[in-house]
């Protein structure tokens, strides 16, 4: 079967958080937050009401594949916190925290992959990115410092379209924006549900990027379809198309 481009998830299908990253970011948005305070909250009831914005919002995500982006986690918290009045300026400063200390942990490039996007990009495939987030922009900023941002043609985040994967509508951004038919179009992805049955039920095709600490979450229900473990197995796929 013919494949003209490459959508690919982007948290831990190309990046992911280094060692002891979550924890630091955690502690990076308490301790701004409460700065931004004046220390008028604990820690604790920082990282509480931090925890209860971000359930709330995947919550929100789960049931309906609308994206709740950074400003509206900024309205969850300040809604938490006792005795404010929400002001414009106080929710901007809360999401740029949210946001900005995304660019202050270690970030990994999953092994292989810069020099895997670089044979498949002169290799004439056209790659693309279709990703669930609540902050894009600062995604993009991180795939330039690893210096693969310039391969993609597309990168479309959920934050900036307002629907979720697995949303058809989301999936139909991108085949707006290429331009290709779905049937033309290989998706890699970790995540089961959202990547792989996803694409299948918009007629693309897949390559499931196993991971076994996401298969806790979202375990695969068949043998199909074809699977890898290593980003380089993308090019051995191609090669027995």
């Amino acid at each position: 079967m013919k494949v003209s481009g490459i959508v690919f998830d982007l948290w831990h299908t190309l990046m992911t958080y280094g060692a002891n990253s979550v924890e630091r970011l955690m502690n990076l948005r308490v301790t701004r937050i409460r700065k931004l305070f004046n220390n008028k909250y604990t820690e604790e009831s920082i990282y509480d009401t931090l925890k209860a914005a971000e359930h709330e919002a995947e919550t929100e995500r789960s049931a309906t594949n609308r994206e709740v982006d950074s400003w509206e986690i900024a309205k969850l918290i300040v809604q938490r916190l006792p005795g404010l009045m929400p002001t414009r300026e106080m929710l901007l400063a809360i999401q740029k925290i949210y946001d900005d200390t995304l660019l202050e942990v270690p970030m990994l490039l999953l092994p292989n992959t810069k020099e895997t996007l670089e044979q498949l990009k002169n290799s004439n495939y056209v790659l693309a990115i279709l990703s669930n987030t609540s902050h894009g922009y600062i995604l993009r900023k991180i795939m330039d410092r690893f210096g693969i941002l310039h391969m993609f043609k597309v990168t479309l985040f959920s934050d900036e379209f307002g629907r979720r994967k697995p949303d058809p509508s989301f999936y139909q951004r991108l085949f707006d924006v290429l331009a290709i038919p779905p049937g033309e179009l290989l998706f890699v992805g970790d995540n089961w549900q959202t990547d792989i049955v996803g694409a299948q039920s918009v007629g693309m095709q897949t390559l499931y990027y196993r991971h076994p600490w996401i298969e806790k979450y979202s375990p695969p229900t068949s043998d199909q379809p074809p699977q890898i473990t290593d980003i380089r197995g993308i090019l051995q796929f191609l090669r027995m198309l």
